[in-house]
């Protein structure tokens, strides 16, 4: 299990009487969402407060790689599929949801709302 407090993530260990097994510490504040991959359980995705999401292996301390582009605090990430090809939505305060193709590894679409994007499905 991975949970996300502050400005680092840990992975917990059942079988090892819960214990931290890993930590994960590159986002610069709070971190407001995590999602598994649902196409590799291996990976998983993190939204902050710094404006970035963080795409990160649960075999390394480093992630594989950051999505900049909103202006504003990321609260919400999920992984979706469409026409076989894998991408991550996220929700800003930005007012902003954007569509990132995870393997050019960068922004492909931005939808404009009125508010901030708190949830995203």
């Amino acid at each position: 299990m991975c949970c996300g407090c502050n400005r680092e993530i840990r992975l917990w260990d059942w079988d090892q009487d819960w214990n931290c097994i890993h930590t994960f510490e590159e986002h610069t504040n709070d971190i407001y969402e995590l999602k598994f991959n649902p196409e590799d359980t291996n990976s998983f995705a993190s939204a902050s407060h710094d404006n970035t999401v963080k795409v990160w292996s649960l075999d390394s301390h480093k992630s594989k790689y950051t999505l900049s582009g909103h202006s504003d605090w990321v609260y919400r990430v999920d992984f979706f599929k469409r026409d076989g090809q894998q991408y991550l939505i996220t929700g800003s305060c930005d007012n902003t949801a954007k569509i990132w193709d995870m393997q050019k590894e960068r922004c492909v679409h931005t939808l404009e709302h009125e508010s901030a994007v708190f949830y995203v499905l």
